[in-house]
């Protein structure tokens, strides 16, 4: 969804009509202008898809949310292994996985999708209250953990859990770039 200079001024003139008058709405005006503010219109589109029943999600929106539900498993299945699993992870690892989020500097438009989908529209609550700025560029490690994930996930029918092994795979796989 395209939003002109001339439409964002029309927006904001009348999300402060909306305010000023005491309105009340389905809509959730702060919502709305912190969308239209920051630029991030396919949010409008998710919260409000009725509004909106063809638009289509950015590539670099998709992209996120694939990383972030890859991580989101990660981070389960290894909240759930047993503690000699986990010991073999962090063993060879050095850490346990937990996702690092994206480069403040470089990938900062990763980092406001994130910022939209966890503390505005309630998604990914994993992230919530979680410092996410890892101050170095992330999205070619994980693009290559993408790659061993879906491998992984493709091979079964029912998603289940990541065995201690795929975590190690996935992870690693990152690190080969």
């Amino acid at each position: 969804m395209e939003i002109r200079p001339v439409d964002k001024l029309i927006l904001t003139l009348l999300i402060d009509l909306h305010r000023a008058n005491n309105i009340s709405s389905s809509l959730d005006t702060d919502f709305v202008e912190e969308i239209i503010d920051s630029n991030n219109h396919w949010a409008l589109s998710w919260q409000y898809p009725g509004m909106f029943p063809d638009e289509k999600t950015p590539s670099e929106v998709k992209e996120v949310c694939n990383i972030l539900d890859m991580w989101d498993h990660i981070e389960y299945s290894y909240q759930i292994l047993n503690q000699t699993e986990k010991e073999l992870i962090v063993g060879t690892l050095k850490s346990e996985p937990k996702f690092k989020g994206f480069d403040g500097n470089n990938e900062y438009k990763q980092l406001g999708i994130i910022d939209i989908l966890v503390n505005k529209m309630d998604r990914y609550q994993f992230l919530k209250n979680r410092y996410i700025n890892s101050h170095m560029p992330m999205i070619d490690i994980y693009q290559n953990q993408l790659v061993q994930y879906n491998e992984i996930t493709e091979q079964s029918e029912i998603p289940s859990a990541l065995t201690a092994e795929n975590i190690i795979e996935i992870i690693r796989r990152g690190r080969e770039w």
